[in-house]
């Protein structure tokens, strides 16, 4: 086998683009393909695909929980017999799945929608949420999402809709779309209430008021996050309320009640510890230096800043380490520690460009501005 596959690589008919990993020349894919239609029958092709489908679907649903095993979780069929599935033990091992494998998955996605696996579809892109969302590929999980939603609709199923809504809605914030954002959000909350699904509506609330926040809307925002923070009460779910407390502390914040802000979060940031959810203490610190910061108290600014960016490393949230270590950068800038300042942007800016995000071209331009000055 491998004599074979080197002379095929020799021959510019294989292409090994990474170590282990092969594909097809163009030429060899289209002929296998013919041979297959001409030998094959019908059924076989179909098993054979149900087989490749099931093994991407059900990797990448253990890959998506080995990453954020706090998420709300879907049900997903068995896989059909004879498929392969892959153990993904642990974070790292899902980010490096993910990052060998999402040319296939972004690709399967369209390719089974085409061949019409609606389940298929939406429970892909649900598995990508929180890989692309760690990325910022904003623009990739609104595509994915797109297609997701489109094939929950032909489903006739509500709560797969809602899940599409939910993620093609923060997505299109990122991209500052936030009317269409608010569009999908409200949309979602509407669908999970006619399933009676309380912590999808809360969640869902959550990403309303966090819209109305960036519109300027922050009144209305407030309601939205204690409209979540009650349901989840009810439903004595600690880590849905943190990320209430989180929310609503920042949008106070934003009303200028900063003192709150640091008792929100502080109780936020405690219900994350305890449930040992590292991404949600990075995401209160990150907003408890905000208000450190806002209160004229640097140093624990700094610190909140510099725990969050630490938090976010661990966990592999590379672009919102970046984006914190923005912030910490900012607040230095503020008080002219020009050194502080070029350290943190320039820590931001390797990552964006690691992750090839469009963010790197602001931060860029904020270091030129500094070395002028």
């Amino acid at each position: 086998m491998r004599r074979a596959l080197a002379e095929l690589i020799g021959a510019h008919l294989v292409d090994e683009h990474a170590p282990g990993r092969l594909a097809l020349h163009d030429l060899l894919h289209a002929y296998a393909g013919e041979l297959s239609r001409a030998r094959d029958a019908d059924t076989e092709r179909r098993a054979a695909t149900a087989r490749m489908v099931d093994h991407y679907l059900h990797t990448s649903y253990e890959a998506a929980l080995a990453l954020r095993p706090h998420r709300h979780r879907i049900d997903i069929a068995p896989a059909a017999p004879g498929t392969q599935i892959e153990t993904v033990a642990d974070a790292d091992q899902s980010l490096a799945w993910f990052s060998a494998e999402y040319p296939v998955l972004r690709s399967l996605v369209g390719h089974a929608a085409l061949l019409g696996y609606d389940v298929a579809v939406w429970q892909l892109a649900w598995t990508l949420t929180d890989y692309l969302d760690r990325l910022g590929r904003w623009h990739d999980q609104a595509e994915v999402q797109n297609l997701a939603r489109v094939a929950a609709r032909r489903l006739g199923d509500a709560g797969a809709q809602a899940h599409a809504h939910r993620a093609r809605a923060r997505a299109c914030a990122h991209l500052d779309g936030q009317n269409e954002a608010y569009a999908h959000y409200t949309a979602a909350v509407e669908l999970y209430a006619t399933l009676d699904d309380r912590a999808g509506q809360a969640d869902t609330h959550l990403g309303i008021g966090w819209v109305l926040g960036h519109q300027g809307r922050v009144a209305e925002a407030v309601e939205h996050d204690g409209q979540a923070l009650t349901l989840f009460r009810a439903l004595d779910h600690p880590l849905g309320q943190a990320r209430s407390l989180n929310n609503l502390g920042a949008h106070r914040g934003q009303l200028g009640d900063h003192e709150q802000t640091v008792a929100d979060c502080g109780a936020a940031r405690a219900l994350f510890e305890q449930a040992g959810d590292r991404f949600g203490q990075a995401a209160a610190y990150d907003s408890l230096g905000r208000a450190h910061d806002q209160l004229g108290r640097y140093d624990e600014a700094v610190s909140c800043y510099q725990r969050a960016a630490d938090l976010l490393h661990q966990v592999g949230y590379r672009y919102y380490q970046a984006r914190t270590l923005m912030h910490l950068g900012d607040i230095h800038f503020d008080r002219g520690a020009a050194g502080a300042t070029r350290l943190a942007w320039q820590q931001a800016l390797d990552i964006l460009d690691r992750l090839d995000h469009p963010d790197a071209t602001r931060v860029r331009a904020s270091l030129q501005t500094l070395a002028g000055l």
